[in-house]
């Protein structure tokens, strides 16, 4: 590593630590010494594991399964047009029409898959938008009744193998919890406590 490179990271990297460490001293000035109580929920792992969110995923699977099944159906009519074309003599009228039929067939099957992808997203979206709202409800449910005033978001402990050094510094300078007791983790009630209310409405 060049010297002024590892020189650039290593004054990075002391300056994080120097906040971090300044941050987890205000953290445990304004929290803890007043009498405050934190939690802490690892958000990846809640719409990991919670049905609602594995229910989306199976949904948005299952459309995008279907729109592959249509787009292919679409191909097969377009490579038996083709044949068609090709059994006409390019000198009649109907090797024209037939061209025309299949230049619409194209566009047209185009539109619908770029149609119905816009339409998987955006529903997606909403959906895993709604789930966020839930999980942010069921935080708060879940640190009242342990009495908890503030949840931080946790990220996973390991760090996704970054191809370089500015991805690296980015992962390590995102992250908002170093640790955390156990006993501060309520990830698993939040995920229990969304399951419940998941199968309250698939049942009705």
């Amino acid at each position: 590593m060049p010297r002024n490179i590892h020189l650039a990271w290593l004054l990075t990297t002391v300056g994080a630590l120097t906040l971090i460490g300044w941050g987890g001293t205000a953290v445990s000035q304004a929290i803890g010494g007043s009498g405050r109580s934190i939690a802490v929920v690892d958000v990846q792992k809640v719409f990991r594991n919670c049905k609602e969110k594995q229910h989306i995923d199976a949904d948005i699977e299952s459309r995008r399964t279907n729109a592959q099944a249509k787009a292919s159906a679409a191909q097969d009519e377009l490579r038996e047009l083709q044949k068609d074309l090709e059994l006409l003599n390019p000198e009649e009228e109907a090797f024209q029409h037939k061209q025309e039929q299949i230049a619409r067939a194209i566009i047209e099957g185009q539109t619908e898959l770029k149609f119905r992808e816009t339409q998987i997203v955006r529903e997606m979206m909403l959906r895993s938008g709604s789930l966020y709202r839930k999980m942010r409800r069921a935080c708060g449910d879940v640190s009242r009744a342990n009495g908890h005033d503030v949840v931080l978001y946790k990220e996973p402990e390991e760090l996704v193998r970054s191809q370089n050094l500015e991805q690296l510094s980015r992962q390590i300078g995102g992250r908002k919890v170093l640790w955390a007791a156990g006993e501060l983790d309520i990830t698993d009630q939040v995920i229990q406590k969304l399951d419940n209310a998941w199968d309250n409405t698939t049942r009705k």
